[in-house]
């Protein structure tokens, strides 16, 4: 498992995002649902793409083939959301960050490794 974790601050960051609910493995049609809306609307024409996928709960507290998660894009800035890609604003805030180049065996372990380090170094999650 290769890998990086660290506490950052992030910056405001308009998202547009679609809610999923299921395995994680599976978000990927969600994405595709939210960038075919964006480029139907105009509003992504940029070659690279950045996403952000948001866990609303522990694969260790919930069922992880059935977690709540949001797909997110990151965008430049706000638009007027809809039921094919709604808009929220993440405002500035000190987060747990981890990239990941893992096996798909490697999710668990990867998610607690996250987890395990914020709280070695006292972050409290929220």
């Amino acid at each position: 498992m290769n890998s990086h974790i660290k506490i950052q601050e992030m910056p405001n960051l308009h998202l547009a995002f679609l809610p999923y609910k299921g395995n994680p493995y599976h978000i990927g049609k969600t994405y595709d649902s939210l960038i075919k809306s964006l480029q139907t609307k105009g509003l992504l024409k940029e070659l690279e793409i950045k996403t952000l996928t948001i866990f609303h709960e522990s694969p260790k507290n919930a069922d992880p083939t059935n977690l709540a998660l949001s797909a997110c894009i990151i965008m430049n800035t706000a638009f007027e959301g809809d039921n094919n890609a709604n808009y929220m604003l993440l405002e500035k805030h000190l987060c747990s960050v981890g990239r990941f180049e893992i096996k798909s065996e490697e999710f668990g372990p990867s998610w607690t490794s996250v987890y395990m380090h914020a709280r070695e170094i006292g972050f409290k999650p929220s």
